[in-house]
């Protein structure tokens, strides 16, 4: 029945006095801190052990994002999308939608950090690709200087093919 813990770290299960507390509330804990990391401010912005309270439960937390942003100008810091949903994940108020266990934190983190994509994000094709040209720069360049190559080459021959009917219609219009 006893609070162990800080409050601005706890999972909302801890604070509930009928939930069943397991390992995922350390993930909860571990997705906070890296909050606080990333935007260097705690999760909360009041110190009121009942408005936290509130606020966890109904998952109203600010996302790092937008705390980064309201931080000022003078901030020159910006919360990478996949980074954020991994955070927003990990903080997720209901423990069946955050990560299951550490290692899957963990290699989502891994991901993000080796320039992949996460699980958290969800990411499209066209992420997939980006991320993919991101981390293999040089063979990116090749692949996109090889692809507008070809549209050239279509193109002049689409040019070549349009003059080519211009001319026989002439020729057959002289005839």
């Amino acid at each position: 029945g006893q609070l162990l813990g800080s409050p601005m770290y706890m999972a909302p299960e801890q604070l509930c006095t009928d939930f069943h507390i397991d390992p995922r509330a350390d993930i909860y804990a571990l997705g906070s801190l890296l909050y606080t990391l990333v935007t260097l401010q705690t999760p909360h912005t009041c110190t009121d052990m009942k408005v936290i309270a509130q606020e966890k439960i109904k998952g109203l937390i600010i996302p790092p994002s937008k705390r980064v942003k309201m931080l000022g100008k003078k901030n020159q810091l910006e919360v990478p999308d996949s980074l954020e949903a991994v955070i927003q994940k990990a903080m997720a108020v209901n423990p069946d939608q955050r990560y299951q266990n550490a290692s899957l934190l963990r290699r989502d983190l891994e991901a993000w950090i080796n320039g992949y994509a996460t699980e958290a994000e969800g990411a499209s094709q066209a992420k997939l690709i980006k991320l993919l040209f991101i981390r293999h720069r040089r063979l990116g360049t090749v692949i996109s200087l090889l692809i507008c190559s070809i549209f050239v080459f279509i193109y002049q021959i689409k040019t070549k093919l349009d003059i080519a009917l211009l001319d026989q219609d002439a020729a057959l219009a002289t005839a």
